[in-house]
């Protein structure tokens, strides 16, 4: 049987034989390929003048996964208890460090709640530091121009009050000097009266200079009264 299978082989030109692999249930091979070992004819990939080198690879085939072994029942049902026990403790302390959990995780929220705040108040800050900044450097200006101004008025001659105290025209002048005048009268008849009370002086002599002031404070108001009107200042009735 062999001798006839070694006949039935196709020769190369050389005159050896070609050698061809085995057959293997493991390769997965197409049903041409297998029609053709089994009628012993020759692929055209095994056709003369090639060799088993020229022909493609063969696809890489996992070998087959190992059938489980058999576990011991005592053994098994051990594991299986363990794993309970396992499992019931885990529950047991998450169910008791859930709720120092939940209680770290708010107070992780109202920490960073806290930090978005300091940091919006920390840009208020800022803010107003640069503000006070501004107005700080402004002040210090104004405070140079001030001693400025300051040593000017030093280094000024001495002014008379009467010079500063006066009126653009000669009517604001007479107007100033009449309300001065009133205001003295005034205040004569003023201590007069308390002159008066305290009887250092009689009735007759307070009542003659009391006349007279008030004769002259009247001609005093009515020029004051007159000039006001001239001028547009007040028209009012001064009392």
């Amino acid at each position: 049987q062999n001798v006839s299978r070694k006949e039935n082989r196709p020769r190369s030109h050389s005159g050896t034989v070609s050698p061809i692999p085995p057959l293997n249930s493991q390769y997965n091979i197409t049903p041409s390929t297998n029609s053709a070992q089994r009628t012993g004819s020759v692929p055209t990939s095994m056709s003369f003048g090639s060799s088993i080198l020229d022909a493609p690879p063969l696809p890489f085939i996992a070998p087959p996964t190992p059938l489980p072994m058999t576990q011991n029942p005592e053994l098994v049902k051990l594991q299986s208890d363990v794993y309970d026990k396992v499992k019931q403790s885990c529950l047991e302390d998450f169910q008791r460090s859930s709720p120092e959990i939940h209680k770290i995780m708010a107070i992780g929220e109202k920490l960073n709640q806290s930090q978005e705040n300091v940091e919006q108040e920390r840009k208020g800050l800022l803010d107003l530091e640069s503000k006070i900044n501004e107005k700080t450097d402004y002040v210090k200006s104004k405070i140079t121009e001030i001693d400025k101004l300051i040593e000017q008025a030093k280094n000024m001659p001495e002014v008379s009050v009467d010079d500063v105290l006066c009126g653009t025209t000669i009517v604001y002048n007479q107007l100033f000097e009449l309300v001065a005048e009133d205001n003295a009268i005034e205040d004569a008849i003023y201590y007069l009266g308390r002159a008066l009370s305290t009887e250092r002086i009689d009735l007759n002599t307070y009542l003659k200079n009391v006349r007279t002031l008030a004769r002259e404070q009247f001609i005093c108001r009515a020029l004051i009264l007159k000039i006001r009107r001239q001028t547009g200042l007040d028209r009012q009735k001064i009392p």
